[in-house]
């Protein structure tokens, strides 16, 4: 009798348990309906934890995609959506909450910022507070910025290029450009006296030094914990100085910069006096945490999205001559810009303008943003109570869904020749472009879109422009060794296989 219950209770426990993890998800869950990426992804994560494992988590989404169409079930709960209706519907609000680890990836000092905030409201009125400094027209109109991108172009990233040409030496385009965006965000921040200094001759070392916690940070290699922490300590010592700074008091400053040259921190002060006012409760070092944490996050997105993308974008030009050669045209025919160089840069709201206005050089950005994705994997999402349809698919609350850059940029119904670099693909008349649904600018996702895009796209474009002009307008560039340029296209932010691309440097008239 009780070896009969015995086996009973087992039988119905392996019922229950083949109904539950078999039958349920293959057969009745709301999912079964949905294509498959492998025939096992109903019931088992094994196959995708196989292509994360072996670094081939996006190519495969992207293969899956092209077989299957836009909804794909990667593992038992996680669904790849690569669609402008899943866009509309999944990143158009703020309703789908970035997952719990992402928050905890993200997040510095303890402390809350613009990307991961839960809270509507509050994120909300972060991101009108960034938006007001870092929107198009704040920028171009910038004095300040005008001044340090002077200074940082001119005195700075030039005598090193110059160097390299006169002595034949291979530059490392892909640390110095890191380095240059890191150097014009922070002194965006902070003020060119409390930005980083790390471009100019005989701060190799430095540089070296900085960008290693960087990489070990953003790639999750080596002591990526103590790099982590390493670069919160030196923000941190950053936000102390610029704050005492602006409450009047003299401190003693390593960077030998006259005080001319000498820039308001034009972020840092905007965001602490809207913290002082939306956080009256907070205490002085609580503040201080809070806007730190948002100035790190700001300095990371902007040196690596901008590093990534300029040394792509000087591979591919290395490569094709003759777009090379219709790119520094197109730079002479701003004045304000060739009858500068190569003296020195002035930036002025004009020169920002024009470069703004060039067809080839912004097309040039947007190719290389869309094929060589500085976010490539999936921007996961949770679904909400009530669940969500997207492309005639049902997808339950609890549920993971995301949108891959990648899948996006290389659909071929939208991009021919997807995976070719084609700058002329974005100079295409009105009437050449396809329309509607295939129209490629609605498919462009370089920064996001909706409530959660990047409140940081127009700064970001206006510096790429900028030092890609600068650079081609004085430079001509080949490749000296491209080893490992492939792209680690599998964690958040992506960089070259190899962490290096060597190029060499000729001045041209």
């Amino acid at each position: 009798m009780i070896l009969s219950l015995a086996v009973a209770l087992y039988l119905a426990l392996l019922v229950s348990f083949v109904y539950k993890f078999v039958v349920y998800p293959l057969f009745l869950s709301p999912l079964s309906k949905l294509p498959r990426a492998h025939p096992t992804s109903p019931i088992l994560p094994a196959w995708y934890w196989y292509q994360v494992r072996r670094k081939h988590e996006t190519r495969s989404i992207v293969e899956a995609h092209r077989k299957y169409g836009p909804v794909v079930l990667l593992s038992p709960n996680e669904i790849s959506v690569a669609s402008l209706d899943g866009l509309k519907k999944i990143y158009s609000g703020r309703r789908f909450k970035r997952p719990g680890w992402f928050v905890l990836s993200f997040t510095n000092y303890n402390t809350k910022n613009l990307v991961t905030m839960s809270d509507t409201n509050e994120h909300a009125k972060r991101k009108k507070t960034m938006l007001q400094i870092y929107n198009k027209a704040a920028v171009i109109r910038s004095v300040d910025f005008h001044k340090l991108s002077s200074v940082i172009l001119s005195d700075r990233l030039l005598p090193v290029l110059d160097a390299a040409a006169q002595t034949a030496k291979g530059v490392d385009v892909y640390e110095l450009m890191r380095a240059v965006a890191a150097e014009i965000g922070s002194a965006y921040e902070f003020g060119l006296q409390n930005g980083l200094d790390l471009v100019r001759i005989g701060r190799e070392e430095a540089r070296k030094e900085y960008l290693k916690h960087t990489w070990n940070k953003m790639q999750e290699v080596g002591d990526h914990k103590a790099s982590k922490k390493w670069l919160e300590v030196h923000c941190l010592e950053i936000c102390t100085k610029t704050d005492a700074e602006l409450k009047g008091a003299t401190l003693k400053n390593e960077n030998p910069i006259p005080s001319s040259e000498r820039t308001f921190p034009v972020a840092y002060a905007h965001l602490d006096a809207a913290t002082t006012t939306e956080y009256p409760t907070l205490s002085t070092s609580e503040k201080l945490r809070m806007v730190a944490s948002e100035m790190l996050d700001n300095l990371e997105a902007s040196r690596e999205a901008d590093g990534v993308v300029l040394t792509y974008a000087m591979y591919e030009l290395c490569r094709q001559h003759q777009i090379r050669e219709q790119l520094r045209k197109e730079l002479n025919g701003v004045k304000l810009f060739a009858n500068a160089l190569p003296r020195s840069l002035s930036v002025t709201s004009e020169l920002l303008q024009s470069l703004d206005r060039l067809p080839l050089l912004d097309a040039i950005i947007k190719e290389t943003m869309r094929l060589y994705s500085v976010a490539p994997g999936l921007q996961r999402r949770d679904v909400p109570p009530g669940g969500v349809t997207v492309d005639g698919y049902f997808i339950p609350a609890g549920t993971v869904v995301g949108t891959s850059q990648r899948a996006l940029h290389r659909n071929e119904q939208v991009f021919t020749n997807a995976d070719a670099w084609i700058p002329q693909r974005w100079m295409k008349s009105a009437s050449e472009r396809a329309s509607g649904e295939f129209d490629p600018a609605k498919w462009w996702w370089a920064f996001g879109s909706g409530a959660m895009a990047c409140s940081g796209k127009d700064f970001a474009l206006i510096v790429m422009k900028l030092i890609l002009a600068t650079i081609y307008l004085k430079f001509d560039t080949e490749i000296v060794d491209d080893t490992g340029i492939e792209q680690i296209d599998d964690g958040f932010m992506s960089a070259p296989v190899g962490n290096q691309l060597i190029l060499g440097f000729k001045s041209v008239n």
